[in-house]
């Protein structure tokens, strides 16, 4: 085929598209046909053309070489009459009329089928080689037979066969051989110094199987075998695919996948199936989900989207009342009743306004190339047409819609015919994903039996080796039923299976170490090994091997408590934050500023309670900024509110539902800041940064310097009085109670820190530190902590640099840093993983009990 193809030849199912379109319209005028498909609909005449365009293209392939159209409809009625009894005669004679008249006219129209044969004889009779070799592995049909008998009189051609095959294994498995192969002089004496048998494993399901497989190929990488996976189960095939990438092992794949289980299939067929039919919210939902809808959105606004989309299916169900959606006018009514998101609202807008389209009674019917341009438009409407583009799987999609967009037949027919036209053609598509180094040599390849033909390995695995796919279940039936096919010379299912039988016994021979697998249980019912691996197990005297599942206790390792060294990589730069966590527990400080380990963020929009306190923090600023006098305070406020709060819901909707609670805390913060004023302070900053940031000097036990740490901060607030004295301000939304507590106990380390960092980069005097919180009372004035008198947060200041120049003198030193976290605190701990320390604990109590006893 690849060499006709080179010479001009197009594939057989070059243009089933067409041929399926003309022979739809044509068959319901054949005369036999009249009375049987006068009141079908275009999708059952489509499965009657296909099966037509199947038969009529192997009659051509398979009979017509080297003859006429006569003599083929003498030989197929001939054949009929042999085979069909008196009973059945009338019936095979109408089905028969029908085939040879649509065969035809086939032939009349030159089909790529009877283009091949053309190419075929042009190329026989005008050889571009004089001399050439030919290895014939299986029985030629009957029109290669006729080829390289034509080509034979204009070339030298030497035809090899292969006629014997050295077993690659010991005695035991070339007698087996010699025992079930229909040519026993095939197998000759072994040279293979081997006496491993050919294993047979049967698993209780597809993962036993699966993992079963996959450890073995990992222990024969480690012995750098040549492995071939042979796939005779999808299934079984794909999921070892799956489990050998995800452990970095890297497979040629010469079986392909099938396009219609493709992630592009999915996200096509399931969104189409939703403009033509009822919009069920679980299906919308995962249909909008699906990575390469909307692909054209940021993450960000792709997560919104959906955010919404599920707001309003949640709406579906209320106190006492469920309402379900089917239809898209029903989602747009649901999406203006209950979401104020824009891009959710044209999102269901295009839907509706594209499904009425598709629907109308005056514009349903339409040709194929118009439905082609409209899937188009559909798919880049929605964002899928360019992420498909750049999907493998996807580009096949996208390549047989600007192909159907060129077919020429003006065939009016509606949209499911259309959907059901692109189903059965995308069916037999294979796509193979693009490798990142496709020249490398691999060690693990997975095919197909009959690739395996007159192929070595160093080891051979055959997946899903049960009597359901070895032989094959495929039947003749129909007209060219196997009689008939044996009456005509044409290949049947024996042929088939005699030809996958020889391929089996070849890889026995050929492959020093064989396994196959298989699965006991299938669908629910009972399964059995392939017979013909059976028949090898008799004779070479081998059982099958069950396969159990490895369950592995895994004791614990109980260490120590959970210390870390830092002495190599001492942090130059430390944070109030930082400090706040070295305060906290020594071993989480480790954890993020030595480490680098951050918490995983959940890809979401919701705002959390540190996007709350950065948005009252820039209300607040833009508060000081915008006030004028003879402006009231509560109008300045209440627009820094809209203004800040519109710039954010820009970027994330979900911040107006920040505007009701700002305003509650807003009449409390103005009554606190005029009493404030009342007392002589001003606003001069905001998220104030020193420009000069102060360096300590870390020294040891005999005040030699070790270590240079360099403060960084940013203060939420800074007023002055009238004495040219500072304030610093802190703003919490979450509440002071905690801070209460660690005023109270000495324990704050966060004002402390601001105070050092003003004092120590501008020798500015510090006469107040506050923490200041939110108050929704609007009888009430905005909470406030202060740590201490002027002369306290000198004293608390110069405590904090004492304490920071012993830790970091210790961490200089080389002492451990260890996990001292309250345990209550450990549960949401984000560094629980590398720390262990609650399970440190547990594992050790559990020591001790048990000594205990």
């Amino acid at each position: 085929m690849n060499w006709a193809r080179s010479h001009g030849a197009d594939d057989w199912d070059a243009r089933n598209t067409e041929r399926t379109l003309q022979w739809m319209q044509s068959l319901p005028t054949v005369p036999a046909l009249l009375n049987i498909l006068s009141g079908n609909t275009p999708n059952d005449v489509m499965g009657l053309a296909q099966q037509i365009i199947a038969m009529s293209d192997e009659l051509s392939v398979h009979l017509l070489a080297g003859r006429d159209v006569l003599w083929v409809k003498k030989s197929v009625t001939a054949a009929i009459e042999q085979v069909y009894s008196d009973a059945g005669h009338h019936l095979a004679q109408e089905e028969l009329q029908v085939l040879l008249h649509c065969w035809a006219a086939d032939v009349e129209k030159n089909t790529p089928v009877v283009q091949y044969l053309a190419t075929l004889r042009e190329m026989a009779n005008a050889p571009e080689f004089q001399q050439i070799w030919v290895l014939r592995n299986r029985t030629w049909t009957a029109h290669e037979a006729d080829f390289w008998q034509r080509l034979s009189t204009k070339a030298r051609v030497q035809v090899l066969d292969v006629s014997h095959i050295q077993v690659a294994a010991d005695a035991t498995r070339q007698q087996a051989l010699q025992k079930i192969a229909s040519q026993p002089a095939r197998y000759t004496a072994s040279v293979g110094t081997t006496n491993a048998a050919v294993q047979v494993y049967a698993a209780a399901n597809i993962e036993d199987e699966a993992q079963a497989v996959v450890q073995q190929v990992l222990a024969w990488r480690g012995e750098d075998k040549n492995i071939a996976l042979v796939a005779l189960d999808r299934q079984v095939s794909r999921r070892v695919w799956a489990l050998l990438q995800r452990v970095g092992v890297d497979i040629r794949d010469d079986t392909g996948w099938l396009l219609s289980t493709s992630r592009a299939s999915h996200a096509w067929q399931m969104g189409l199936r939703l403009m033509q039919g009822e919009v069920h919210s679980n299906e919308l939902l995962d249909w909008l989900a699906h990575p390469l809808v909307c692909a054209h959105l940021s993450v960000e606004d792709k997560s919104t989207l959906v955010q919404a989309l599920q707001h309003v299916s949640d709406q579906q169900v209320q106190y006492q009342r469920t309402t379900v959606w089917r239809t898209w006018t029903d989602w747009q009514h649901a999406v203006h009743q209950y979401s104020e998101h824009t891009p959710l609202h044209e999102f269901v807008t295009q839907a509706v306004q594209l499904s009425q389209r598709w629907t109308n009674s005056k514009t349903s019917a339409r040709s194929l190339a118009q439905w082609a341009q409209a899937f188009i438009d559909w798919a880049q409407m929605f964002g899928l047409w360019d992420a498909l583009n750049a999907d493998g799987a996807g580009q096949k999609w996208c390549a047989l819609m600007t192909r159907w967009t060129r077919v020429e037949d003006d065939w009016q027919m509606p949209l499911s015919t259309a959907l059901r036209l692109m189903s059965s053609e995308v069916d037999g598509l294979t796509y193979r994903p693009e490798r990142e180094q496709e020249n490398r040599a691999e060690t693990v390849v997975l095919m197909p039996l009959g690739n395996t033909r007159l192929r070595q390995f160093d080891a051979v695995w055959l997946m899903g080796a049960d009597a359901g796919n070895l032989p094959s279940s495929e039947m003749d039936v129909g007209l060219l039923n196997t009689a008939v096919r044996r009456a005509l010379g044409l290949p049947n299912v024996e042929d088939k299976q005699a030809v996958l039988r020889e391929a089996l016994l070849d890889v026995l021979a050929l492959n020093p170490i064989v396994c196959a697998s298989y699965c006991t249980q299938k669908d629910g019912a009972p399964n059995s090994l392939s017979p013909w691996l059976r028949q090898y197990l008799r004779a070479s005297n081998d059982q099958i091997i069950r396969i159990e599942p490895q369950v592995v206790d895994i004791q614990p390792q109980v260490r120590g408590r959970s210390a870390a060294v830092v002495l190599e990589c001492v942090p130059s730069v430390v944070s109030a934050t930082a400090l706040s966590s070295l305060s906290a527990c020594p071993y989480q400080f480790y954890a993020r500023q030595v480490l680098g380990i951050t918490p995983i963020a959940s890809v979401t929009n919701a705002v959390s309670p540190s996007d709350i306190g950065n948005a009252w923090h820039k209300v607040v600023e833009y508060f000081h900024k915008t006030r004028q006098s003879g402006i009231d305070d509560e109008d300045v406020f209440a627009q820094s509110i809209e203004k800040i709060l519109h710039d954010k819901c820009i970027e994330n909707p979900r911040y107006w539902a920040l505007k009701p609670l700002f305003a509650s805390y807003q009449t409390a913060f103005i009554r606190w800041w005029q009493a404030r004023e009342a007392q002589g302070w001003h606003h001069i900053h905001s998220e104030y940064s020193p420009t000069v940031s102060p360096v300590q000097t870390i020294v040891d036990a005999v005040h030699q310097p070790i270590h240079s740490l360099q403060w960084k901060g940013r203060i939420d607030q800074v007023d002055e009085n009238v004495e040219g004295v500072f304030s610093l301000i802190d703003y919490k939304t979450n509440g002071l109670s905690k801070h209460k507590k660690q005023v109270a106990n000495d324990e704050d380390v966060q004002l402390a820190f601001y105070v050092n960092l003003m004092e120590q980069s501008q020798n500015a005097a510090i006469a107040d530190a506050l923490y200041v919180g939110v108050e929704k009372d609007a009888n009430k004035s905005s909470p406030q902590v202060s740590i201490g008198t002027e002369d306290e947060l000198k004293a608390k200041a110069q405590k904090l640099r004492e304490q920071v120049n012993q830790v970091f003198a210790q961490m200089c030193a080389g002492e451990p840093l260890r996990a001292l976290g309250e345990l209550s605190a450990c549960a949401y701990c984000d560094d629980r993983a590398v720390c262990r320390k609650d399970y440190v604990l547990a594992a050790n109590d559990e020591n001790t009990t048990e000594v205990a006893q």
